[in-house]
């Protein structure tokens, strides 16, 4: 994949990337570093802002497959069984705590305790080792918490990874009971049934970096309260809410960034939410997605209740969703840019929205294909320029002054009014005549799939 080239009147997104996996132009704290590969570039950014004598940096083991009688955590021999095992006051900043996955890509090795992070500066990883990064890690804690607890201890420039996207992978929907396949998906899934969080990341936790990661099945995915998060390649589905972003009172300067990452619901006839905004007022929170897939499956794909919230798609592809973008109340920001929003003319929900906006001087829709769905806007604060739409309804002058078919590579016309999840993942919505930016646009679900770090 060649490196982005951004038109002169394009937005420069926090990140540019090389060849699979790799990051040429990371966000803010690290913008200055050149990594070779994925594990190259989550490895120093643990130990950038760990000691400088980072040479001292210990490696710590967490295999629930050992029969060690002796469990310190210093080799695979040892290791910890879980993560209530792990003696904190031993990992110092620098150190990589390593997760095993087993040898053989049809192993699952679950973990039934929570990882609740207590030091800052580490690299907590399943190895791509052939003896212990091989198969699935599965954390599904035993009782209702937080999987993955970043927000019970002021942590900073903690790393959080799977080591690779799986080939030929399953996971249950219990809502339709049953299971449904993927091509891939992370070696790293983080469960709650249903009964707890999967990530939850707090105010005080800063520069979090979480990679390769499947959140499924838990009653929020992700859940933000605050602090400042990049996420990369992650797969989240199934949750009550994938993305929840609610800060408190008084957090500023606060953001989570999402990059090459898949949120949808393969559940037939489910009225989620994907990600809802609802900061308190007198906070600041940014949460933003870049050359990811929002959908299908979702009645509200993103979904704003705050003044205080600034929510913005970039190169990303909506995929039928039932309401793309709602703002409930005017949003500090709300932008979508260089997007897919594709629909078809009816979708599970019956409403058939595409944008539903409240009136606000900050919201945006440029250099975007709109396919489909009533254009719901009530004032004329949104700006619209450089769009194309088709087959839409409702205020479309907001967007552009006339109907033009992007003749996408898949013939969508025929679809009828709900197609399945498999049809809808199988789509190539490359247009035959894009608009500016939607070349670099994620066009399906196996453009996202020839992005991330994939098993061999």
């Amino acid at each position: 994949m060649s490196i982005i080239e951004m038109k002169q009147y394009a937005r420069k997104p926090d990140v540019e990337t090389g060849s699979a996996g790799e990051i040429k132009q990371p966000g803010r704290w690290y913008k200055s570093l050149k990594f070779r590969s994925l594990a190259t570039l989550f490895a120093t950014v643990a130990s950038f802002f760990a000691l400088q004598d980072a040479a001292h940096a210990s490696s710590w083991y967490v295999s629930n497959l050992s029969n060690a009688t002796t469990t310190d955590g210093t080799s695979w021999a040892t290791a910890w069984p879980d993560f209530s095992s792990i003696n904190w006051s031993q990992v110092q900043p620098g150190d990589n705590i390593q997760i095993d996955a087993g040898s053989s890509p049809y192993a699952t090795v679950t973990y039934s305790t929570p990882l609740v992070v207590q030091k800052s500066n580490i690299l907590i990883s399943v190895p791509s080792s052939p003896l212990h990064g091989q198969g699935l890690v599965q954390l599904q804690p035993s009782a209702g918490s937080t999987a993955i607890d970043l927000q019970s201890y002021p942590v900073q420039n903690v790393t959080i990874q799977g080591s690779q996207w799986m080939y030929g992978t399953a996971f249950y929907i219990p809502g339709d009971n049953s299971w449904q396949s993927m091509k891939y998906s992370p070696n790293f899934r983080v469960s709650t049934n249903y009964r707890g969080t999967g990530v939850a990341i707090g105010p005080n936790a800063k520069n979090i970096v979480l990679s390769n990661l499947h959140l499924l099945n838990n009653n929020t995915g992700l859940d933000l309260t605050g602090g400042t998060t990049y996420a990369y390649y992650l797969m989240i589905n199934q949750n009550g809410f994938n993305v929840r972003s609610r800060p408190t009172a008084g957090a500023q300067g606060q953001y989570a960034y999402l990059y090459y990452s898949w949120l949808f619901n393969a559940q037939s006839n489910s009225m989620t939410t994907n990600v809802y905004c609802s900061s308190d007022p007198a906070s600041q929170f940014d949460l933003k997605f870049y050359y990811s897939i929002l959908g299908p499956g979702f009645y509200n794909a993103l979904f704003t209740t705050s003044p205080a919230d600034s929510v913005s798609g970039t190169y990303t592809l909506f995929l039928n969703n039932d309401i793309d973008l709602t703002c409930a109340n005017a949003p500090r920001n709300a932008n979508l840019t260089y997007d897919i929003l594709f629909k078809t003319p009816r979708n599970n929900f019956g409403s058939n929205s595409n944008l539903s906006f409240a009136e606000t001087p900050n919201t945006s829709v440029f250099g975007s294909i709109v396919y489909g769905g009533n254009v719901a806007v009530r004032g004329s604060n949104l700006l619209g320029m450089y769009n194309e739409q088709f087959n839409t309804t409702g205020n479309t002058v907001v967007l552009s002054s006339s109907q033009q078919n992007p003749n996408f590579a898949s013939n969508v016309s025929g679809l009828g009014n709900q197609p399945s999840f498999y049809t809808l993942t199988t789509l190539d919505l490359t247009p035959a005549n894009g608009t500016p930016g939607t070349p670099y646009c994620i066009h399906s679900v196996d453009d996202l799939y020839a992005r991330v770090p994939k098993a061999k």
